[in-house]
């Protein structure tokens, strides 16, 4: 490590963000903060005294950021400089009004300001905020530092820097002879975009943010149900969100962003960063599944955790470097914060919270806390608001919330992608709300509707195509007349008829022929295959079939229409694409209920264009 004046370079964790803030400087997004929410005043010497010796023992604390010919570099300055501003706000309202402006702007890690902190002062109540630069601290250290900066207000004694700023620096990343070639050969398996949102966006300013408590029953089933599989709670959830993602994208699996501490590794213990609050983290790609069962699922998952933890130094940046334009490195992000959210400060007990966790590039689904404790968990939603709708959020926490308690009620051999992915008010919605189309009316036969619409407007443009026009009086006849026709080839009232003829005229004439009589409309695709246009005809005891329009147009016509609503109207296939097409049969009834409906959601009048 080469060194100049005290200078010293930037770790791999510490330079991709650096970068990343030099290439938008005014981007407030790589700040992370917390605030701990007392139940009572804080002595605000003793924190303040607390946070200067949590400062002078920390020196990545204290740091300031600058260029040298081999690029970025950092010192730490010697001097412990904290300002606790002290704000007098009138209620809980102002003090979240006060915490969104106090992010608006960035730190400056090259004018050395690194962190930030103030004491919001509320009727009966303190705030405690700390910011710092996700450069000098992520979500980990923001951890040990609230809970040091507890101990040092209990009446811990001071000491020196357990890590110095140059070891946590030399000792940054151990050597992993392996890692490139396991990282080269699990990029070349990833192709295309990762995201739930199908591409990719830039950090916004500000992300999107959702969190609700996990009440103490979740809880409780989240713990259970990984004693009973074998597995983390940690590694359930993250496998339970990871196959949500899989489920909502329609895909077999995913590719999510698991971050990584990188404190300590397997086979070696406790590096340095374990000692000290810094930046550290590394979130590198792990794919879930989501077919198979849920004990298969769980299996990959946990080999595959396994696998990346082996070799968990490579940079983010760089993976995503090497592999270009085939694909995303990863979509979402999976962050597990097992810490205890609840802090002792003397007679005052505090509750942590996120305030803003550093960059968001897609969507990170975050849980804090630790289960089953009786205390507060927090089911966290961030998301990029360049690719996920403020108006979809609520919708994906009530959706993820019931979705955990689903896999948690699940036995190990049930499939993942059988489960229900809709909350019961959701499924609610599309099964019943959604079908709720009965309206107030008389109900008629498709014929009555349209014999009543010639009545109203005889000469008015029924159809017209490239072909010609038709009044309403002129479609009536030739389809009184080719209903007339079709009954010289007994053709009545139920039988099921083919119309195979290209868009035209002639379809509207043979549709409501078929409505006059009484008889089934059938379309078929003259494009379709023989074999599948004749086992269609099978299927559906095709009576008849209208291949050619003018055959049928005789001097006959018919002057009576069919009146019964629960006959059938029309037979449709569906597309077969989970199989054989199945024939749907539809009433005059439920189509008569449906056009109704329709015109009085969405009322159509003289002049309209649809598409």
């Amino acid at each position: 490590m080469t060194v100049h004046a005290g200078w010293i370079p930037l770790s791999p964790a510490q330079r991709g963000l650096f970068f990343a803030q030099r290439l938008d400087p005014e981007n407030p997004c790589y700040t992370t903060a917390e605030v701990v929410a007392f139940d009572r005043r804080i002595d605000v010497e003793r924190l303040s005294r607390a946070l200067h010796d949590a400062y002078g023992e920390h020196e990545q604390l204290r740091t300031e950021f600058g260029f040298g010919p081999e690029g970025p570099l950092q010192r730490v300055v010697d001097r412990v400089a904290t300002t606790l501003n002290v704000v007098e706000l009138g209620s809980a309202d102002d003090a979240e009004a006060w915490l969104r402006a106090a992010h608006t702007q960035p730190l400056r890690p090259e004018r050395g300001e690194v962190t930030r902190t103030a004491l919001l002062r509320l009727p009966g109540e303190d705030w405690w905020w700390h910011a710092a630069h996700h450069v000098v601290l992520d979500g980990y250290g923001a951890q040990q530092l609230l809970r040091r900066v507890a101990e040092l207000y209990e009446g811990a004694a001071a000491t020196l820097p357990s890590v110095r700023l140059a070891e946590l620096v030399d000792t940054a990343v151990p050597d992993d002879p392996e890692a490139d070639a396991f990282w080269a050969a699990r990029l070349d398996e990833m192709q295309g975009p990762a995201s739930l949102a199908g591409h990719a966006a830039a950090p916004a300013h500000f992300a999107l943010r959702r969190s609700v408590a996990l009440d103490p029953h979740t809880q409780q089933q989240l713990v259970d149900a990984a004693r009973r599989l074998g597995v983390p709670w940690s590694e359930l959830f993250t496998v339970a969100v990871g196959t949500y993602l899989a489920r909502m994208a329609g895909q077999p699996d995913i590719r999510i962003g698991v971050p990584l501490m990188n404190r300590i590794l397997p086979g070696v213990g406790a590096l340095p960063a374990a000692r000290t609050v810094c930046t550290a983290m590394n979130v590198l790609p792990l794919t879930v599944f989501a077919h198979g069962s849920l004990t298969e699922v769980l299996a990959h998952a946990s080999a595959e955790g396994a696998a990346v933890r082996a070799h968990p130094f490579l940079r983010q940046e760089d993976l995503s470097r090497q592999l270009g334009t085939r694909g995303q490195l990863f979509g979402a992000q999976v962050n597990v914060i097992p810490f205890d959210l609840h802090v002792r400060f003397g007679d005052a007990h505090g509750v942590v919270r996120n305030v803003t966790a550093g960059p968001v590039e897609d969507i990170t689904v975050g849980v804090r806390g630790m289960p089953a404790r009786g205390r507060v968990m927090r089911l966290e939603l961030d998301a990029n608001p360049a690719l996920y709708p403020d108006d979809e959020m609520d919708a994906h926490l009530d959706r993820l919330v019931a979705w955990i308690r689903t896999v948690c009620e699940t036995p190990g051999e049930a499939h993942i992608d059988t489960l229900p992915l809709l909350t019961a008010a959701e499924y609610r919605r599309v099964t019943e709300d959604f079908n709720d189309t009965a309206h107030a009316h008389a109900p008629a036969t498709l014929a009555a509707r349209f014999v009543a619409q010639v009545a109203r407007t005889p000469d008015a443009i029924a159809l017209s195509s490239a072909e010609g026009e038709r009044t309403y009086r002129e479609l009536d006849d030739r389809a009184r007349r080719i209903a007339a026709s079709l009954r010289t080839h007994g053709v009545t009232a139920g039988d099921v008829v083919g119309i195979r003829l290209e868009r035209g005229l002639g379809v509207y004439e043979c549709v409501h022929a078929l409505a006059i009589l009484g008889a089934v409309y059938l379309p078929i695709d003259p494009d379709l295959p023989a074999e599948r246009m004749a086992w269609m005809n099978e299927d559906a005891r095709v009576a008849f079939v209208i291949d050619d329009v003018e055959p049928h147009v005789g001097t006959g016509r018919i002057t009576t229409e069919h009146t019964s609503v629960d006959s059938p109207a029309y037979v449709l296939f569906t597309s077969g694409s989970t199989g054989r097409p199945k024939g749907v049969v539809v009433s005059h009834r439920a189509i008569d209920n449906r056009l109704v409906w329709m015109q009085d959601a969405l009322p159509l009048g003289v002049g309209d264009v649809v598409l």
